[in-house]
C-alpha cells in the first residue's frame, strides 16, 4: 500500500511542475513578445545578429584563419626551380565565404595566409569544411633552404 501512495506522489508533483511549466511558457512554447520570423513551433527563438556598416558604409570585417593539418612541399622539374605546396586542412565554422590565399617572402622565409573575411557578428553554423588546395608560390627559389609557413604549420626545404 505504501508503494502505490509513493507512486501517487510522484504523479501528482509531475503533474504540478508540467502546469507550472506549461504557464510560464504560454500556448506553443511560446513567450510574450517573440516574434514569428525566427521562432518555428517547438524551437526556442533565433536571435541574430545583423551586421551594420561601419564608418563611410563599409562593413567592418574580420580575418578567419583555416586550420593547417598537412603542407606537402613538390619542388617543380624547372629552371629555375618553382615550389608548389599541397595543402589539408579545414574551415572551423560553416559560413561560406571565399578562401583567401595571401603570400609574404622576405629572404628564405615565405609566409602563405589562407583565409575567410567574414562580417563582424555574422553568425556560422557549428560544421567543420574540409579543405584542400595545391598552392603555387610566387617566384624562383636558388639552391638553398627555405622556411615555409603556413598558417600554424611550419616546413623547412632545401632546392
Amino acid at each position: 500500500m505504501r508503494e502505490v501512495n509513493s507512486l501517487d506522489s510522484i504523479l501528482r508533483i509531475l503533474g504540478i511542475i508540467l502546469l507550472a511549466l506549461s504557464a510560464t511558457l504560454g500556448a506553443g512554447g511560446r513567450q510574450p513578445g517573440d516574434d514569428d520570423s525566427t521562432t518555428s513551433p517547438g524551437r526556442p527563438p533565433v536571435i541574430m545578429a545583423t551586421p551594420t556598416p561601419g564608418q563611410g558604409g563599409v562593413m567592418p570585417v574580420t580575418a578567419v584563419p583555416h586550420v593547417i593539418n598537412s603542407v606537402e612541399v613538390f619542388i617543380l622539374e624547372s629552371f629555375p626551380p618553382q615550389i608548389s605546396l599541397g595543402v589539408i586542412g579545414y574551415q572551423p565554422d560553416g559560413c561560406d565565404f571565399p578562401v583567401q590565399v595571401t603570400q609574404v617572402r622576405e629572404g628564405n622565409t615565405i609566409t602563405v595566409s589562407i583565409f575567410r573575411e567574414l562580417p563582424v557578428g555574422v553568425m556560422c553554423t557549428m560544421q567543420v569544411i574540409e579543405y584542400q588546395s595545391t598552392i603555387k608560390l610566387d617566384g624562383t627559389f636558388d639552391p638553398g633552404t627555405y622556411t615555409i609557413i603556413v598558417n600554424n604549420q611550419t616546413v623547412s626545404v632545401t632546392i
